[in-house]
């Protein structure tokens, strides 16, 4: 076994014959690694990098390992740093490079922060309620439906549809209130309003109690 970095002879001999075997043994030279090498985030995100020495003897668990962050605040923002990693939340678009180091020894991270994709338009441009108006008697039950439509008519589905009642808990009460309905009961007689809403779109649809 190798025990040490130098050079030694192995010599072969039978009897007056001889030959010789050089063997030339070199020092372990410690890496450090950093994982990942490269990464890309999109605004917002999180991410962490991580720093690994490596010896002879595999990977140092205690490694005194640094870190050189250099003028990233514009990119990243730093949420911690310990001697194995540094966790950091991407801001703003552009690059960073961390730098990890181990005695002379350094290893380079790159971030690259990409501007959020923006959100595809709300095809949305009309709230229908139906019916728009009905009359029910003290007891009875119904129902006021929404629908959302786009600039040609074509209902779009799904599509988030709120609702909002009212004044009218003395006059209905609210049985259900499902994606795209409403299920109420008649209690007694007088003029109530239903009216559903996708962000600022609404419709209204009234309900009259003899």
């Amino acid at each position: 076994d190798a025990v040490g970095p130098g050079r030694a002879q192995l010599i072969a001999r039978h009897q007056a014959l001889a030959d010789t075997a050089v063997v030339i043994v070199v020092a372990d030279t410690p890496r450090i690694v950093v994982s990942p090498p490269s990464q890309q985030l999109v605004g917002g995100d999180s991410g962490v990098v991580s720093a690994t020495v490596f010896d002879s003897a595999g990977p140092q668990v205690n490694a005194d390992v640094t870190w050189n962050l250099g003028d990233t605040n514009s990119v990243v923002r730093v949420a911690s740093v310990s001697q194995s990693q540094v966790s950091f939340v991407a801001t703003a678009p552009g690059r960073a490079v961390l730098i990890a180091r181990y005695r002379t020894l350094a290893d380079t991270a790159e971030v690259i922060v990409v501007q959020s994709p923006s959100p595809p338009p709300d095809p949305v441009t009309r709230i229908i309620v139906s019916p728009k108006s009905q009359e029910r008697v003290v007891g009875d039950s119904g129902v006021v439906n929404a629908t959302l439509r786009d600039a040609a008519g074509r209902d779009v589905w799904p599509g988030e549809i709120t609702w909002e009642s009212g004044d009218t808990s003395t006059v209905l009460h609210i049985r259900y209130v499902g994606s795209s309905w409403i299920v109420f009961d008649a209690l007694r007689s007088a003029t109530a309003r239903l009216i559903a809403h996708h962000r600022d779109l609404a419709d209204t649809a009234v309900v009259i109690v003899r």
